[in-house]
């Protein structure tokens, strides 16, 4: 379960009530996927992603709050339970889906080309469960299905879209078989991103590292 933390700034002046996860069924699938596969653009710290909070947020903090809220998040360290996950049995084959769905899912590996596979998971995730729930591919339902799966805990999403994202990269003539979340070099820097901070406990070199910045 969450916590709530109420903190005040140093000057008194500003209250932040914090929602703070304290396991992975806490965090979003697009926390996870910040955290692993970071927007260039995106300079939120490991905690900031995790409390939700925009970028420089955390400055504002007493440093006497950053042993606290580090403490709460050290499970963040150890992907392996989200990781380790079983798909829903039976899912269909790749290759029994319409070719048209294997084509928006190469279109987001392109657009997402500098960034880890998991980039493109919780949109390949829409693509194949708009296919497989209405028969057919409708933008605006992908979009609501994508808005859905975005806010979803990750660990009741992730493993899903890990199977149809090996799926469809297995699928791809001429690509290696390989596991999301471990084939990248981005990804593995930015998890001992995460252990290099909470093993800090919020010294200043640590706590104002980015996930991007260790990629």
């Amino acid at each position: 379960m969450p916590t709530t933390l109420r903190l005040v700034t140093p000057d008194g002046t500003v209250a932040h009530t914090l929602r703070v996860p304290t396991q992975w069924a806490d965090v979003t699938l697009a926390q996870f996927v910040a955290l692993h596969a970071a927007a260039p653009d995106d300079h939120r710290t490991v905690a900031e992603v995790l409390l939700g909070l925009e970028a420089g947020a955390l400055n504002q903090l007493a440093a006497d709050d950053v042993p606290l809220i580090a403490g709460l998040l050290t499970f963040a360290s150890d992907p392996s339970p989200v990781l380790e996950l079983l798909p829903t049995p039976g899912l269909p084959d790749v290759g029994g889906l319409p070719y048209g769905c294997l084509l928006l899912c190469q279109q987001q590996f392109e657009a997402n080309a500098e960034r880890p596979d998991l980039a493109s998971l919780p949109y390949l995730l829409a693509v194949y469960r708009c296919q497989l729930t209405y028969g057919t591919i409708d933008s605006e339902r992908v979009a609501k299905l994508l808005e859905q799966l975005l806010a979803a805990p990750v660990t009741e999403v992730y493993a899903d879209g890990a199977h149809f994202l090996a799926a469809c990269r297995n699928w791809q003539p001429g690509t290696r078989q390989t596991k999301p979340m471990s084939s990248s070099p981005k990804t593995r820097k930015s998890m001992r991103g995460v252990r290099t901070w909470l093993q800090g406990l919020g010294l200043p070199s640590h706590w104002t590292r980015s996930p991007a910045a260790t990629s």
